[in-house]
């Protein structure tokens, strides 16, 4: 694949970007977002063919958003998408993980990632430690949401309200937050955490300076991937560890629920990978993927049935219900989708993917040589 000698004056770099600061203040979701047309945030070719019109059936922000479909290398994208200045505008207040109404959680071992971070009721806890049903309630909490590195200095894109950061600390790491909501780097800076406000490229980071970043479904919303995951291998060390969630464009979920597919999102959503596109940009800044497996997640089956369930009159309670439900699971709910998100992860039609990928030690040279 061949990539122009510059990048595209439609895709902003740092330099044109706010300098995030502790006292910037986003636009709100009643303001209007500005947009902007694009080339293909992978191989920056110009060439696309349209896939859908869509609407924010979530958070129901106004107008349709187009996504296009890259006649070069097939990745899916937003276009025109929101500029810079207005993608905290796509956000509205009661947006899920920039919340402060986060439960109690019981965090699990350091270094483990087979329980779950919601709120373990006392029958469930008893459960846990039952001589012969400890290793059934393993299998059933164990998502392959996310992974925790080994213990070092480890960096969250995209940290929300700090849960996972929390596990990172508890676990041994030293830990840093990057988000771009402003409302997301205050909740966890109350938690205790260095947060920082802006993108990964615009942090600025010393060379090999972390051991491991970790992204779970944030890639999705970055106006240009490739940027951030060139900033992730020069601020990795060698053999470092990069973790990242995204949904599935490819995924039959999202062929079957049409504009009603949760991991549609849109216009938070700038970007929609299959694991043929994903893997290909990992490679090509410099990262050799170890694993990428679906997540055994029923979350996309049951939060787009609540969205088409709140389309209807007479339904639409019933769906503000099942969509309150993803948002704040309880741990009796989740184990009872167990079986069906076992079926979704095995048959890789849950709609979500996690990759694990090594930075090599050439991943510098490589991404700059791209560059």
């Amino acid at each position: 694949m061949t990539e122009p000698a510059s990048p595209p004056a439609a895709l902003p770099d740092a330099a044109s970007r706010d300098e995030p600061s502790e006292a910037a203040v986003a636009p709100t979701a009643a303001e209007p977002i500005r947009f902007v047309s694009i080339v293909c945030p992978l191989c920056r070719t110009d060439a696309a063919t349209t896939q859908a019109e869509v609407g924010d059936v979530l958070h129901g922000l106004p107008g349709t958003f187009r996504l296009v479909r890259c006649t070069a290398c097939g990745h899916v994208f937003m276009n025109p998408q929101p500029t810079a200045n207005s993608l905290a505008a796509c956000y509205p207040d009661e947006y899920g993980c920039h919340t402060d109404a986060a439960e109690p959680v019981d965090l699990p071992p350091s270094g483990r990632t087979d329980d779950t971070t919601l709120a373990v009721p006392r029958s469930v806890r008893i459960l846990k430690w039952v001589p012969g049903l400890r290793s059934l309630y393993r299998w059933l909490a164990e998502k392959q949401s996310d992974v925790v590195p080994s213990p070092g200095r480890t960096l969250e894109l995209g940290c929300g309200r700090g849960d996972f950061l929390t596990r990172l600390r508890d676990a041994g790491h030293e830990v840093v937050g990057v988000d771009l909501v402003p409302r997301s780097v205050e909740l966890c800076r109350r938690r205790g955490f260095d947060t920082r406000l802006g993108t990964l490229p615009e942090q600025d980071l010393p060379p090999q300076s972390v051991d491991a970043i970790c992204g779970w479904m944030v890639l999705e919303h970055t106006p240009d991937p490739r940027e951030v995951i060139a900033a992730a291998a020069r601020a990795i060390r060698p053999g470092g560890t990069l973790a990242l969630s995204v949904p599935d464009y490819g995924s039959l979920l999202r062929r079957l629920l049409g504009p009603y597919w949760l991991d549609l999102d849109p216009p938070r959503h700038l970007q929609h990978f299959t694991p043929r596109t994903l893997r290909a940009l990992l490679a090509e800044e410099g990262f050799a993927v170890e694993t990428l497996r679906h997540q055994r997640s029923a979350f996309g089956l049951v939060g787009s049935i609540g969205l088409w369930l709140r389309s209807g009159r007479s339904t639409r309670r019933f769906g503000d219900r099942v969509i309150g439900f993803v948002d704040s699971p309880s741990m009796r709910g989740e184990l009872a989708l167990a079986p069906l998100a076992k079926l979704l992860g095995w048959t890789r039609q849950s709609g979500r993917m996690t990759a694990v990928a090594r930075r090599l030690p050439a991943a510098n040279d490589a991404s700059a040589d791209r560059r």
